[in-house]
């Protein structure tokens, strides 16, 4: 996601922009941040981007693309 914190190049916590939880972001950390193994494509990132500033949780990125997979189905 796009984090102006990003650039510190350390993990920070950080709250949820969706849910309002604190998670730990590693973007621009040493090690890769962990929603970096998330495939979002290019469409639903322009959309949260859109949305949403900073970086989004784990849990509600998982929660944004398993309802994207499910559309996805349904519309075929």
């Amino acid at each position: 996601m796009n984090n102006p914190e990003q650039e510190t190049g350390s993990a920070h916590q950080a709250r949820c922009p969706r849910c309002g939880g604190k998670f730990t972001c590693n973007a621009g950390g040493n090690t890769p941040c962990a929603c970096m193994r998330y495939e979002l494509g290019p469409e639903l990132l322009k959309e949260l981007e859109k949305k949403y500033k900073g970086c989004l949780c784990n849990a509600c990125l998982e929660d944004l693309i398993r309802k994207k997979d499910n559309a996805d189905k349904l519309s075929i």
